[in-house]
């Protein structure tokens, strides 16, 4: 009943105006977006109508282009929700050479459909082939299939990744590796904890993206240099099948929803927001959020909300690079999402460069010509702040000249491999307990950090560990055992913060044994009484305001004094009395230091005597003694 209704002309007509409509093409970028989500779609429709209107609009895009194929960088299909079965799926694939796009990158959008097992590897030969581009997403979720996608398929899928030299993708412009972006989850896979062990067995990897620093176009275990994994499996894990997927619409009722949504998206794009300041009535992309959040708290009903509203023209801000207060249009996209303060209107983005040591924005005159050469990613520095660290970028000079960027004609340098190129880092690393960072540089063993500013010089670190007596005589405690690393004492790194108090990576070999000693109270039973005891005997709370590590003497000292409050009944006015008697005592005190005070002020000397005296001092004698 589908392929005839698919066969009927107003349905062909319907599902070749959606495709239409979902088909987009940057020609600033080169990219291409399909988006056919919720639309039924047959064999019969995808043969006859879908494929031929591909070829039509890329030879409309092409026009008179003399390239044989259309250029595309990355290509997005969508066809989530579309009832597609692995035949559809296969003629596809097939046709896709011939459609004149030439190769490129795809993100494929399969999810909730009626793939099978077989897909996978069908997909797998499509993506290892030559003439096709590599695969950076696939989202291929919630498939209720006649059969379930089995591990067997998942894992020669990921074996033929694994195998082709195309994987993980390089990305040029970051000089970096990146796994494949997959979604297979809620497909009913048995087991899959253990499809990364069985595919590490045939010498390939996979992250199930658990670690935070994992993102879509990243992997935190590249980034710590383990290497790069072949793919991202995000929420593979989950492997209950749904209970049921949505129905997708016909192409005549699809095509009646997408132009009622469109009637009403134009109807809200097409309305007006006057402006206080300049009293023109605006679309909304000339308003900011910010502007309507003030709006919003003014009644409505007094039609007052506009009095507080500005447009982006009228809305001024400060240049950082020429000073002048310019409206919110003279800024890019970009610039906004940078701190107020840091932005620069666009001719200053065109003519400077962010100095990322001085934090200034300074010309690109004032950049030597191997900062010039960095990427947009990477921080620039000026001259004079390259003059006042002379390790920044030192290291890494080496692997920039061999990265293969100057290999072309006339310099005709030689291109080391990755491996190589790391192993340059890791010999070229920083001096031993040395971290020298863009401004400064720490010490780990004299826990200090001095900035290059304060330390100017080309030796600066050199100098420290040469000429400072304290390194030196670190140094040889540490050769001689008395210094200990923390990290390597198998004890909590807590007992030596907050319980002794210590904030540098080595301690004393007497320390580490007080560090031993100390008594965790959070393992000791009922310990709310002692908490205000503890305290008061001198015990260290921790950054956070909580008491944890206390020694054996004080914790018997405090229990002593709960024993003591138990048994006197004042346990609720203990430390009220406590205090009041500290005040007498310190009130004692000081009445003997002023007796002290006013006897060295009214000894008299050797033979005076009060005859001797004037009355004015006589009485201010009297009255220094009382």
């Amino acid at each position: 009943m589908i392929s005839t209704a698919m066969s009927d002309e107003p349905e062909a007509a319907s599902l070749r105006q959606l495709v239409s409509r979902g088909w987009t093409y940057h020609h600033a970028t080169f990219d291409l977006y399909l988006k056919l989500s919720g639309v039924l779609l047959t064999e019969a429709g995808v043969t006859g109508v879908i494929l031929p209107e591909i070829r039509r609009l890329v030879q409309l895009e092409r026009g008179h282009s003399s390239d044989d194929e259309l250029r595309v960088r990355k290509a997005n299909i969508d066809l989530a929700n579309t009832g597609l079965t692995d035949a559809m799926l296969n003629t596809l694939l097939g046709a896709w050479q011939t459609l004149g796009i030439s190769c490129c990158s795809l993100c494929l959008r399969l999810q909730r459909n009626c793939l099978t097992g077989a897909s996978l590897l069908t997909l797998g030969q499509f993506v290892t082939a030559e003439a096709i581009g590599s695969l950076e997403e696939l989202h291929a979720t919630h498939q209720l299939g006649p059969e379930r996608v089995t591990r067997r398929s998942v894992l020669s899928f990921l074996k033929k990744l694994s195998q082709c030299s195309k994987y993980p993708i390089w990305v040029k412009r970051r000089r970096c590796f990146r796994p494949v972006h997959l979604r297979l989850g809620r497909c009913g896979i048995e087991n899959p904890e253990e499809i990364a062990g069985e595919l590490e067995k045939d010498g390939a990897r996979v992250c199930f993206a658990d670690d935070q620093g994992c993102i879509r176009a990243a992997c935190s275990l590249a980034r710590h240099g383990g290497g790069c994994p072949v793919a991202h499996l995000f929420d593979f894990r989950s492997q209950e099948l749904p209970a049921e997927n949505p129905e997708p619409l016909g192409a005549t009722e699809r095509l009646k929803e997408a132009e009622q949504m469109e009637v009403t998206l134009q109807g809200e794009k097409g309305k007006l927001f006057l402006c206080g300041s300049c009293e023109r009535s605006l679309s909304i992309d000339m308003f900011t959020r910010c502007q309507f959040s003030k709006a919003s708290k003014i009644d409505e009903h007094r039609g007052e909300s506009h009095l507080v509203r500005r447009c982006n023209e009228c809305v001024t801000q400060p240049c950082c690079a020429c000073g002048q207060h310019l409206s919110l249009t003279a800024f890019s996209g970009s610039q906004m999402l940078r701190p107020q303060g840091t932005r620069r209107c666009r001719p200053c983005t065109l003519d400077t460069w962010w100095c990322d040591r001085c934090s200034k924005p300074k010309v690109t005159g004032e950049f030597s010509s191997f900062q010039a050469r960095k990427g947009k990613q990477l921080s620039k520095v000026c001259r004079d702040c390259e003059k006042s660290n002379p390790y920044f970028d030192r290291r890494h000079v080496l692997c920039a000249i061999f990265s293969g960027k100057y290999a072309a004609p006339p310099l005709r340098l030689p291109a080391f491999s990755k491996e190589i190129l790391m192993s340059i880092l890791s010999f070229a690393r920083e001096s031993k307990f040395i971290t020298i960072s863009g401004t400064s540089y720490t010490c780990s063993l004299c826990n200090k950090t001095k900035s290059f500013l304060a330390n100017a010089g080309d030796d600066a670190v050199e100098r420290h560990v040469r000429t400072s007596q304290v390194h030196a005589k670190r140094v040889r405690s540490l050769e001689a055992g008395h210094l200990v690393e923390v990290a390597t004492t198998g004890l909590d790194a807590g007992r030596f913060r907050d319980g002794l108090g210590l904030r540098g990576a080595f301690c004393g070999i007497d320390q580490v044994k007080e560090a031993a000693s100390l008594i965790d109270i959070w393992t000791v039973n009922d310990t709310q009484p002692l908490l205000p005891f503890l305290r008061h005997v001198g015990c260290r709370e921790s950054e956070s305001g909580q008491l944890r590590w206390v020694s054996p003497e004080q914790f018997e000292k405090a229990s002593g004094l709960v024993e003591a409050a138990h048994g006197s009944g004042i346990e609720g006015d203990f430390f009220a009395s406590a205090s009041m008697q500290d005040v007498a005592e310190a009130e004692e005190r000081a009445l003997q230091q002023k007796r002290t005070k006013v006897n060295m002020l009214c000894r008299s000397g050797v033979g005076d005597s009060d005859e001797e005296e004037d009355e004015e001092t006589v009485a201010l004698r009297r009255f220094l003694a009382r």
